[in-house]
């Protein structure tokens, strides 16, 4: 294996589909399941902004159970860059990085707008690190 091989080590999907929103209903991504990884990293993209005053705070929630009926919002101790993680009116087209290092099975995030009453997009993609290297998925 090359060392600076990351394409091998990581595998990419989609949490959440570009997502437009105009009032404060929050974005929710879809469960990410981590059985045969090791690590999870969110990317939270946000397009344009054009609310003025508008905050979107990011949440991770996790659960164990197949039906998530365990959901729980992550604790700051088993999450990564979440202090940094909140979008206000003035991050126009930003990516921001959460890390996941709890021990449950599935985790997604969270966008909740306060304030918002103009328009704006989020997008979230989850990166994995297999367990087994070098497979690519």
């Amino acid at each position: 294996m090359i060392l600076r091989d990351l394409y091998s080590n990581i595998a990419a999907g989609y949490a959440k589909a570009v997502t437009a929103l105009s009032n404060d209903t929050a974005i929710i991504s879809s469960w990410v399941d981590l059985q045969g990884s090791d690590a999870l990293v969110f990317l939270i993209q946000s397009t344009t902004l054009s609310d003025t005053d508008a905050t979107f705070a990011v949440t991770v929630q996790h659960a164990d159970a197949d039906d998530y009926s365990d959901v729980a919002t992550v604790g700051a101790e088993m999450l990564q860059g979440i202090s940094a993680a909140n979008f206000g009116a003035a991050d126009d087209d930003v990516v921001k990085l959460v890390g996941y290092v709890g021990d449950r099975r599935y985790a997604r995030v969270v966008i909740t707008p306060t304030g918002n009453t103009g328009t704006g997009s989020f997008a979230v993609l989850a990166i994995r690190r297999p367990l087994i290297r070098g497979t690519v998925y």
